[in-house]
């Protein structure tokens, strides 16, 4: 194992998750806290975890969004988080990473 890293910007990371598709590819989830709330990122890495992609915003950029999870599928990396828009009902949202 390699020393643990810190994902995001240290405190503002929290709920994280990862996955590894059947090629090795590692994706890294999580949400954190921004300027307009939660937001869910995230990172990949086709190299078994050496080196880490910039992180990417995920979720809506006007909405608040958390609780995020990976799972690997037979058609890749399948994201999932629950998001909110202001005066709307929270919604789950799913996208795959390819």
């Amino acid at each position: 194992w390699s020393a643990p890293r810190a994902m995001g910007d240290g405190a503002k990371a929290f709920h994280s998750d990862l996955a590894i598709d059947a090629d090795g590819a590692v994706v890294a989830i999580w949400d954190e806290l921004g300027n307009e709330g939660s937001r869910v990122v995230f990172s990949q890495s086709q190299e078994h975890g050496e080196p880490w992609s910039v992180p990417q915003l995920l979720s809506a950029a006007e909405a608040s969004a958390s609780f995020p999870r990976v799972l690997a599928t037979e058609a890749g990396i399948l994201a999932l988080w629950m998001e909110q828009k202001t005066g709307e009902y929270k919604q789950w949202r799913a996208s795959l990473l390819q």
